[in-house]
């Protein structure tokens, strides 16, 4: 399916969830892999309107969400949601005026999320996780595809409050 989950290790993995609002995805990421990863749990729902969860996670993988989230209020979330100890991992597409958001795809319903998408720069995302939430990047870097897309993947830890100043 080209997620990344088929790397996966039950034995090291206690707990995956795996949360999108499209119940057909669901529907086939747990025909592909129950077997393979019993831990696997799918949850469909609006991450916009989900308040929180009793669950924390040692890492949160959030590839191309914030694109369709408002960003402020998902980091809050994701920052209650990480352990002390935590990651989270993001991926985000960045904008270039000369290249489609959405790629050309005969999927009527992807051409639809053009409306909703919102690029978010490296800068803004950055000031937001450390200002707002406390998230610090620990590592970074650009990505460029062979279409021209252009994506920055991130990883992203809690500064505690003593370590805060100077964080920036």
């Amino acid at each position: 399916m080209g997620n990344g989950l088929e790397y996966i290790s039950s034995k090291r993995t206690h707990k995956l969830t795996a949360i999108d609002i499209n119940p057909e995805y669901l529907e086939i990421l747990q025909e592909h892999y129950q077997t393979i990863i019993p831990i696997l749990e799918s949850i469909e729902l609006d991450l916009n309107i989900f308040q929180g969860s009793e669950n924390q996670y040692l890492l949160i993988f959030a590839g191309l969400l914030f694109e369709y989230l408002f960003p402020e209020s998902f980091l809050n979330k994701i920052s209650t949601w990480l352990e002390e100890t935590g990651v989270m991992v993001v991926v985000l597409q960045l904008e270039d005026t000369q290249i489609e958001k959405i790629s050309i795809t005969p999927y009527s319903s992807l051409k639809q999320l053009d409306s909703i998408m919102h690029l978010i720069s490296v800068p803004d995302f950055k000031l937001m996780a450390i200002m707002e939430k406390r998230l610090k990047e620990f590592e970074g870097e650009i990505i460029v595809l062979e279409s021209g897309k252009t994506f920055y993947i991130g990883a992203y830890k809690k500064v505690h409050n003593k370590s805060f100043q100077g964080a920036t």
